[in-house]
């Protein structure tokens, strides 16, 4: 019980650090302000165009086939930006109102709106660089960054990030639902062991909040002890290993400075940097208890150092391990990083009218939300890959229950802490909020804006061969993804196995349109098939079956449609479709067959061969190299364009004298 307590301590502090840090990027880029239901008045402008603009979907068949779990690309939607948006101020609100990182939420958020893992880790990274790099040039603070320290320490981040992006993209190479689980394991391990400690944390200190010194009671939801220059037994041995070369740090706190071997550090920026690859998270929530309570680095330097490393770590992961392979969301990133901002300082006001503890209450729940979320989409996942013994509804019906009680819980935190703004704003207001202080300043945030919404309109427009930017750019990533997605050959040696080989499967097709034209495709496998209402009975070689929907599947994906339309005579994602549910049927009926080697290579047929090519159908792939000068702008681009979004800001309420006293 000791052990978990102290763990739990460490784990806190991280995760205070790590919202500190954002609550301190977010006052710096948004000028330290009140007031902040002007940020979410000018999210409109997206909201209207994207719901002027989006493009429509197709109503005859599915726009992508085998939904979350397949190989598929990004897609621009309303609903998907909107949710962004929701999802970065819930964030915000969290890391606002509690001192601990509301990021935690993000990826599982993502996942149950229905974005795979590996974009939504992929994204969070992107999001997290942006707003790193914005805090960084406009912070005055830097001055406690210890470059040694730093440098040697980034060496060991980007050898973790590494690993960790390339544990990602291999379990999604070998099956999406095998990436999803795998980071929803490590979620929920991670937000269960938070959630409780922070539920056991909130019911102490209900019983003894009368006692100051209690985890920060009556300090407000951010206090904390400060550790400052103080060493515990465990970095004194650590700084006693002279293995050199030894790196040297704060000179400017001890008398002399203090050292420690490279090797130390280097390990602690692996492990930082493998978090950050496989969670998207930054590793900011690590970084701090590492340096302060394992290595013995002050706390002023760990708090520079951490900024300073946010930077490299989630933009070498997000931009080396995610952006050059296509696992980049941009309409996600935009709306979250819109809505982080605003949330994260209407949380930080309420914490002046509501008391410590019960901002704690809530972030127990909210954090434990995120648990059962994770926790209740596990089943589904491992039922999808035969790993446990669950049907597909039961497991469905788990997750729905998890995502509905996430959204529920942290819906409900949102809506008290708004309200609670709303309810106390005239507590929180200072002087007059209609008078105009300073004219230069005012009207310079408020020409950066304008110019801010006409570009934003101008996003939305339909510019770019009939598309607005955001479909555009998420297009742009697409083919990137493409590029590393084809299957296909592989997918043809496993087919080639089952040389020789007869099945006679009975499938039933959804009605008897559909069933004449899926005869078709087996016929043209050389197979007989015979045809009763919306039922088949297909007969034949095996091998030939698979080829062929193989060479459909091929063509398809070389946007080669005409060739597949021309040999059946009906529409060319039709026939894919056919297939794909001719192969799900296959699997059913070979399953019951106890043929379980031919029934998981259909699977495998559909997931890295029909629904890839049917996903991805008209995208054109492309390699990084072909499209990194537009990649590297696109990039540089949301970096500069939300730089721009918080200076204006910035400009317009320092020209009305706002203040956020904290």
């Amino acid at each position: 019980m000791g052990f978990f307590n102290e763990w739990g301590k460490f784990m806190m502090a991280g995760a205070r650090a790590h919202a500190a840090w954002e609550l301190e990027v977010s006052r710096v880029i948004l000028g330290d302000k009140r007031r902040m239901l002007l940020l979410g008045v000018l999210t409109l402008p997206a909201i209207i165009g994207c719901i002027a603009f989006a493009d429509q979907v197709g109503e005859a068949l599915p726009q992508f086939l085998g939904g979350k779990t397949a190989y598929s690309p990004a897609f621009y939607s309303t609903s998907i930006f909107v949710a962004s948006i929701l999802i970065g101020v819930i964030a915000g609100l969290i890391t606002g109102c509690i001192g601990a990182g509301g990021g935690f939420v993000i990826a599982p958020a993502m996942m149950s709106a229905g974005i795979k893992g590996i974009l939504a880790v992929g994204t969070d990274l992107f999001h997290i660089f942006a707003k790193a790099i914005m805090g960084s040039v406009i912070h005055r603070k830097l001055g406690n960054v210890s470059v040694p320290l730093a440098a040697v320490f980034l060496i060991g981040a980007m050898i973790g990030a590494t690993v960790g992006g390339l544990i990602n993209r291999v379990l999604y190479e070998i099956n999406p639902v095998l990436s999803d689980a795998f980071i929803t394991v490590i979620y929920a391990v991670m937000l269960g062991f938070l959630g409780f400690y922070a539920l056991i944390d909130f019911l102490k200190a209900s019983n003894l909040k009368k006692k100051k010194d209690f985890h920060g009671a009556g300090q407000g939801a951010h206090g904390g002890k400060d550790e400052g220059t103080e060493m515990g037994s465990l970095p004194q041995k650590i700084q006693g290993v002279k293995v050199p070369p030894m790196i040297k740090f704060d000179h400017d706190f001890t008398p002399g400075g203090r050292s420690i071997s490279w090797i130390f550090l280097v390990l602690s920026g692996a492990l930082v940097g493998l978090a950050a690859g496989i969670m998207g998270v930054g590793g900011g929530f690590l970084t701090f208890p590492i340096f302060v309570y394992v290595l013995g680095v002050s706390s002023m330097t760990t708090v520079g150092t951490d900024v300073f490393q946010i930077i490299f770590t989630a933009g070498f992961a997000a931009v080396t391990q995610y952006a050059i392979y296509g696992f980049i969301f941009y309409t996600l990133a935009m709306g979250m990083l819109l809505g982080s901002l605003f949330g994260i300082q209407i949380g930080a006001m309420v914490t002046k009218v509501v008391t410590g503890i019960t901002i704690r209450g809530f972030y127990a729940m909210a954090v434990l939300a995120g648990f059962v979320n994770r926790i209740f989409a596990l089943p589904s996942k491992l039922g999808s890959m035969e790993v446990l013994p669950i049907s597909k509804e039961t497991g469905s019906l788990l997750e729905n229950i998890g995502i509905v009680a996430f959204f529920l819980a942290v819906g409900i935190f949102g809506i008290w802490v708004i309200g609670t703004f709303l309810k106390n704003i005239r507590v929180l207001k200072r002087g007059s909020l209609g008078l105009i202080e300073n004219v230069k300043q005012f009207y310079t945030g408020l020409g950066l804006m304008i110019g801010f919404v006409v570009v934003l309109i101008l996003f939305f427009m339909p510019f770019y061969g009939g598309k607005n930017a955001l479909d555009y750019l998420d297009n742009l990533y697409n083919t990137i993804s493409k590029g590393s997605a084809y299957y296909i050959p592989k997918a043809g040696e496993e087919a080639r196995k089952f040389k020789g080989t007869s099945v006679s499967v009975n499938l039933k097709m959804a009605e008897v349109k559909q069933a004449e034209q899926t005869a078709a495709l087996f016929r043209a496998s050389g197979a007989e098939v015979t045809v009763s209402g919306a039922e088949l009975k297909v007969t034949g070689d095996f091998e030939r079956i698979l080829h062929n929907a193989l060479a459909d599947s091929d063509a398809m994906y070389k946007n080669d449609g005409r060739k597949v339309s021309d040999k059946y005579g009906y529409d060319e994602r039709r026939v894919l479709y056919n297939w794909w549910k001719a192969v799900e049927e296959m699997d059913k009926d070979l399953s019951r067959q106890k043929k379980f080697k031919e029934a998981k290579a259909v699977v495998l047929i559909q997931k890295k061969a029909i629904e890839c090519s049917y996903n991805y159908y008209t995208i054109e792939p492309q390699n990084i190299g072909d499209r990194w000068g537009t990649v590297l702008f696109s990039l540089l681009f949301y970096v500069v364009y939300t730089l721009w979004y918080g200076f204006a800001i910035l400009f317009m309420f320092e020209g009305w004298g706002l203040k956020l006293g904290h």
